[in-house]
């Protein structure tokens, strides 16, 4: 009986040090006054964002963090899309087309995956109205090109959302 009773509490507090801590997913929806977006070649056949200073931009930038399991190796998983305007005095705005491309926007998948890194906007469109001061309502229905090895294929990403401006 001794024995089993040693058996039971061996196996319960093994549960408890079993057990997976889970790290929730997070979504963020932010806006920076005064910086912009340059895409720049990264020489391996792909580009990267540079953040800079820019008077009269403002950076948009959407990310979602994936749950997280802490006893996971390599389960990591974020992506961010972004996009800089010149916002006008009317507190709304369209980008299609050109203005998409002239905007800088991009995706960006980070993750143990073939097809993580930046990829820039290549169709689609982003609206947004000035709900406020500090708070921007932004839709996106744009499209990217994902690579894996030697294909390729076109992605949509729909989201909307307020865009909070936070100046970090």
């Amino acid at each position: 009986m001794k024995k089993l009773l040693v058996f039971i509490n061996c196996f319960a507090a093994l549960q408890l040090v079993a057990q997976d801590k889970i790290t929730p997913a997070v979504k963020t929806f932010e806006a920076r006054t005064g910086k912009t977006i340059e895409l720049k070649d990264n020489g391996a056949n792909g580009v990267y964002a540079n953040i800079v200073d820019s008077k009269k931009s403002a950076l948009f930038t959407y990310t979602f963090t994936a749950s997280q399991n802490d006893n996971v190796t390599d389960d990591e998983y974020t992506e961010t899309l972004a996009f800089s305007i010149n916002p006008d005095k009317t507190g709304k705005f369209s980008l299609k087309g050109n203005d998409l491309k002239n905007a800088m926007g991009y995706f960006y998948k980070g993750c143990f995956c073939m097809d993580r890194g930046y990829t820039p906007l290549i169709d689609g469109s982003i609206t947004g109205t000035k709900l406020s001061r500090t708070t921007w309502y932004i839709k996106f229905n744009v499209s990217y090109k994902s690579k894996q090895g030697e294909s390729e294929q076109i992605i949509t990403k729909k989201l909307a959302g307020k865009f909070t401006i936070v100046n970090k």
